[in-house]
């Protein structure tokens, strides 16, 4: 996998504990992106629940939400022990889809505003042995084959960190022929690898499908496990370095890039996102590769077409945008705060905000604040805004406030 969205010189708090942590032990590359294993991640974020005390239940779903004259008081779980209840000062909303909030009684939208439409799901899978002294060699020959942006771009082999999105007019020759399902334009390739290892692929979508609704997810996995066989076999047959590949595995859960947002106190607009506005409440701050007015991932499909300017024809600048801590609480409900791809925002904000180094700082920053409102026995809407932006700096967090605010 790849921190692809920032370099290792912009990840904060807990991002860059987790990214120090699979590093220091050969999981992850501090880079200009940051590829990563998915399995030294799992070994950090154990070692760091574990160490914090936390009590973990896995196997388990929340089927329902506890909620009295409006406050969330807890949530309704179940797995092999069966059904039960666990009572909290403070729920957070991790779930990615808002099930919880709105379980409880929030409101939302579904994608996107115009049409509920949503970006499309991907399955990840990783293929090995790959020859990337070839790639490389292939690269180097074809560059107008390849994004020209350099964060989307790299094939470093001494620092061992491949991140490319390209391959464009082979894959493009494949699709033509019917090779190829008609949504596949280019391939996104990412992984820690020197002259030989194995590299992930991201270039399964899936569109017109519903991430809330189990028949809509059992049907995108049927049609990625088909398009998953497609590129394999392509890759072998026409991708330079991939002749001795096979699957070696792919991703547990199906990716699921959009689904509910919850309607906060303050929905992050794509006008706050490009004026780089920031806010009296801000939680995090950061830079993301992007062009305003340009998405990435849209539900009207055409991810990498010739006429898609995000991935084959631009360099993508860094711009800066924040979040406030308005767009974690919802509406009408205490007791609870949202974190994740749910948060607040329109479909266009989302696009800033829903990488994953941006969902470690937001999350970072619900967890602090549920901390603190437990410790305080006040609500998380009722929560000194100072106090939390104080306990995010303690913890090296990144957060701009506007010109002549108050630091916290």
């Amino acid at each position: 996998m790849c921190l692809y969205t920032i370099p290792y010189s912009k990840t904060y708090g807990i991002c860059k504990e987790f990214v120090d942590g699979m590093a220091d032990r050969g999981g992850a590359v501090r880079g200009p992106v940051i590829p990563f294993d998915p399995e030294s991640f799992k070994q950090v974020a154990l070692e760091k629940l574990q160490g914090a005390g936390a009590r973990l239940l896995f196997y388990t779903w929340t089927v329902g939400t506890i909620v009295e004259s409006g406050r969330v008081k807890g949530v309704i779980i179940e797995n092999k022990s069966g059904r039960q209840a666990i009572l909290a000062k403070v729920v957070i909303d991790a779930s990615g889809d808002g099930d919880v909030a709105t379980s409880a009684g929030a409101q939302y939208v579904l994608g996107r505003e115009s049409d509920s439409k949503m970006r499309p799901m991907s399955v990840v899978f990783r293929m090995g042995p790959v020859d990337v002294l070839k790639i490389k060699e292939y690269r180097d020959r074809n560059p107008m084959d390849f994004s020209p942006d350099p964060g989307h771009n790299i094939l470093d082999i001494e620092q061992k960190i491949v991140r490319l999105d390209g391959f464009f007019n082979i894959v493009r020759a494949a699709n033509k022929a019917g090779r190829l399902d008609k949504n596949i334009h280019y391939l996104r390739l990412y992984g820690i690898a020197g002259e030989t290892g194995n590299l992930y692929i991201n270039s399964v979508r899936v569109y017109g499908v519903d991430g809330t609704k189990a028949g809509d997810l059992s049907r995108a996995q049927e049609e990625a496990m088909r398009q998953i066989r497609e590129i394999s076999d392509f890759v072998k047959q026409d991708i330079p370095g991939f002749a001795d590949a096979v699957i070696l595995e792919t991703a547990v859960m199906m990716g699921v890039r959009e689904t509910r947002r919850i309607l906060g106190d303050y929905t992050l607009g794509i006008e706050d996102c490009e004026t780089a506005r920031r806010f009296f409440d801000t939680i995090m701050t950061n830079e993301t590769h992007i062009v305003p007015g340009v998405e990435i991932h849209s539900p009207d499909g055409g991810e990498g077409a010739a006429d898609d300017a995000y991935v084959a024809g631009l360099e993508l600048p860094f711009n800066e945008f924040s979040v406030p801590y308005g767009c974690l609480l919802p509406q009408a409900l205490e007791g609870i705060l949202v974190a994740g791809r749910c948060i607040s925002t329109t479909h266009e904000g989302d696009s800033w905000t829903r990488s994953q180094p941006f969902m470690m700082q937001i999350g970072e920053a619900a967890g602090t604040a549920a901390a603190l409102a437990a410790r305080n026995n006040v609500t998380p809407r009722n929560l000194d805004i100072k106090q939390l932006q104080s306990a995010l700096r303690k913890a090296a967090a990144h957060f701009l406030l506007p010109e002549g605010a108050e630091q916290a």
